[in-house]
């Protein structure tokens, strides 16, 4: 049996639209039609109003992400009530949740809005791990006379490749350090 679309509030204030499914059978017959009028009616009845409930009682994010937790707990409150009409509750499946347009742009923004900051915090890992290793890299060209030298020239090399408008003047790199003296020996 269909449980028809109900308009139900969640816990945090938000308004959408629910409907699901009831699977059941007939368990004791003469209760179900001699005890109870129109069991079927009764049985649609509580399912719409333990849905309504029991989505009151929670928040949306629950709501979309423990259906099959809040189908259990509308089951057992119609179970209880269903025992007493001669019918077992099979079970109760929530099949459809809308929620308003303008809920789902806040989801969609909200969700690019975490995306976004997990990139930025892989990036900055990304960026501190090769700081780390530009510093472990320095260390080891700093022990080296020639390395440093070696480096420069295989540097040069590579931005030779592309002979497009550079212009490249190759200087010792102890330069400016003899320049530095000469400076602070005749002035400037």
């Amino acid at each position: 049996m269909d449980i028809p679309t109900q308009e139900a509030i969640t816990l945090d204030n938000v308004s959408c639209m629910v409907d699901g499914i009831v699977r059941f059978r007939v368990i004791n017959p003469s209760i179900a039609i001699f005890k109870v009028q129109k069991y079927v009616h009764q049985i649609s009845a509580k399912s719409q109003t333990a849905l309504r409930d029991i989505i009151g009682s929670v928040k949306l994010d629950d709501l979309l992400c423990q259906r099959t937790q809040i189908a259990e707990s509308i089951k057992s409150i119609v179970d209880s009530a269903a025992e007493a009409w001669g019918v077992d509750i099979a079970a109760i499946e929530i099949q459809n949740i809308e929620i308003p347009a303008d809920m789902k742009r806040a989801m969609a923004q909200q969700a690019e809005a975490e995306r976004d900051r997990k990139a930025r915090v892989i990036k900055a890992e990304g960026e501190k791990d090769a700081a780390v290793k530009l510093t472990e890299a320095s260390e080891i060209l700093s022990k080296s006379p020639g390395a440093l030298s070696l480096r420069t020239l295989q540097t040069l090399k590579e931005i030779s490749a592309d002979p497009s408008e550079k212009i490249i003047i190759a200087m010792p790199t102890n330069f400016f350090d003899k320049g530095a003296e000469v400076i602070s020996k005749y002035g400037k």
